[in-house]
């Protein structure tokens, strides 16, 4: 964890000297690992910050910590680098967690959100003269657009504290193994792995934040689309079980007794991004079937077959449908049927996963649920 994070991170002493630190610091400061254990963080700071710095490193005990100051650094080459510091003080008062990060994308931001309402103003009259369906379009386009910086701004902010409750984390679970064998020490383990799951779910929901502005870099392949709806539904199962019982082609799903390829339905796409919009689609089944107060009274029915040239995969449940007045705008960012969670970007993504594909998806209701049905196209070996 403490290599994992975009920020420079170190351990230093109440004196200021390097104990241990990750590659992120000597990347941001151009000297090696080495280099910089046998240096204080006083050397690498401009002269002017240097009194300043000694005084917080003096009166820390009494401060505890400090975050976000805009320091000048120098590197290795001499050259200066407007650095944001943070300092905090660890619990046994000996130690303090020195954490650096780049200003760069920061200023990247601010500039970005000064002139971001304005492009989507010019853009909107630059096209006010077309016909309403381009108009549409070019909306679409600019909220898009905005979602897209507004997610990359949110990760680097998101990130930024994130990677400093990481490294705190780390050295607190650290100090924790030192402790004597006992309840306390077995508590406090148990305690730091759920705020460690906790902050990977925080990191979880920012990187899918991110999937609305970028695209995968996974190669389309030969894939087999029954072999994924079964990773899918593998993945889910710890929920699934406690919600819903789940058929797939009529036979109900048992996680002890799988075979992969089973059946086979192929289709060039690309693997993990297609097992991500099963598991879109089946968790958002799942939100609507818990509302169905007795367990044996909810479905999911999963139905995979060919149809000419295309492979269909329908998700159908029984939880009651889709709201008219949200089912035309289902597939659009922030349209959700949830009353008190979830953010209404799943299938967006979904959406936006499948056309990358090159197939279609559709949402209708029918009997006494909901359908999202998936269409892709089928392999052909152009070998042959």
């Amino acid at each position: 964890m403490f290599e994992n994070v975009h920020s420079g991170i170190a351990l230093i002493d109440l004196d200021g000297n390097f104990v241990k630190l990750n590659s992120k610091m000597s990347e941001l400061l151009g000297f090696t690992s080495d280099e910089l254990l046998t240096m204080t963080c006083l050397d690498v700071i401009a002269d002017d910050s240097k009194t300043i710095l000694n005084k917080i490193l003096k009166e820390i005990d009494e401060i505890g910590n400090i975050s976000k100051l805009e320091k000048i650094f120098i590197k290795k080459d001499k050259t200066p680098i407007h650095l944001e510091l943070s300092l905090s003080l660890l619990g046994d008062k000996q130690r303090v967690v020195f954490v650096i990060n780049s200003l760069e994308d920061k200023r990247k931001l601010q500039e970005l959100n000064l002139d971001l309402a304005e492009k989507i103003k010019q853009e909107v009259e630059k096209n006010i003269q077309k016909d309403k369906f381009h108009q549409q379009e070019q909306l679409k386009n600019a909220k898009l657009t905005y979602i897209g910086s507004l997610a990359a701004g949110i990760t680097h902010e998101i990130n930024t504290p994130l990677t400093y409750i990481k490294g705190n984390l780390e050295m607190m679970s650290y100090d924790i193994l030192d402790l004597p064998d006992g309840d306390i020490k077995d508590r406090m383990l148990f305690d730091s792995e759920k705020m460690k799951e906790g902050i990977n779910r925080i990191a979880n929901i920012v990187e899918s934040m991110r999937e609305m502005a970028q695209s995968s870099k996974e190669v389309k392949e030969k894939t087999n689309i029954y072999s994924t709806l079964i990773t899918s539904l593998t993945m889910v199962h710890n929920r699934s079980k406690q919600i819903s019982r789940i058929y797939l082609n009529n036979e109900q799903f048992d996680i002890n007794n799988i075979d992969k390829n089973q059946f086979s339905f192929f289709s060039k796409v690309q693997k993990q991004r297609i097992e991500q919009v099963w598991v879109i689609v089946i968790n958002n089944a799942l939100d609507e079937l818990i509302k169905i107060e007795n367990y044996e009274n909810r479905i999911l029915n999963i139905l995979l077959y060919e149809e000419e040239n295309e492979i269909i995969v329908k998700f159908k449940d029984n939880a009651g449908g889709i709201k008219e007045d949200i089912i035309n705008d289902i597939f659009e960012p922030f349209v959700s049927s949830k009353d008190h969670s979830g953010m209404g970007v799943g299938l967006n993504i979904a959406k936006k996963i499948i056309e990358e594909q090159n197939g279609d998806i559709l949402a209708y209701n029918q009997d006494t649920g909901a359908v999202f049905e998936i269409k892709l196209k089928k392999y052909i070996d152009e070998s042959r």
